[in-house]
């Protein structure tokens, strides 16, 4: 179910970074272009992430060690909010920093290989 964030990953990334040529402006451009996708791409996984959370508590019994983020959830639930905001809110802290560093480490894992490819 998961695979739904993945897919959701990949074309929002696409569609900022289509435009190579962007990247090419300046250093500080390319940051802000990297913060961008990650911001774009975290919320798609926050928000698809937590809608199949919320079903998986809803409708499953799922293991602590199944699901890493479900003390977060459960403290939300504890706060008197709704398993569907709990759900979402917890995923905020994880996906953000996931998608900060997936970002910036993919994108230079692509400058390392043009720098290899190019010789």
């Amino acid at each position: 179910m998961y695979s739904v964030c993945g897919v959701l990953i990949v074309f929002s990334t696409w569609f900022i970074a289509r435009r190579k040529n962007e990247f090419k402006i300046s250093l500080t451009v390319t940051i802000l272009y990297l913060v961008l996708i990650a911001l774009i791409s975290s919320f798609f996984t926050i928000i698809t992430g937590g809608i199949i959370d919320f079903f998986h508590y809803k409708y499953y019994e799922i293991p602590d060690m199944m699901n890493p983020i479900k003390k977060f959830t459960e403290s939300f639930v504890h706060q008197r909010m709704s398993l569907l905001v709990s759900c979402i809110l917890a995923q905020i802290p994880i996906s953000f920093l996931d998608r900060l560093i997936a970002t910036f480490a993919g994108f230079g894992i692509y400058k390392l290989s043009n720098k290899f490819l190019e010789k």
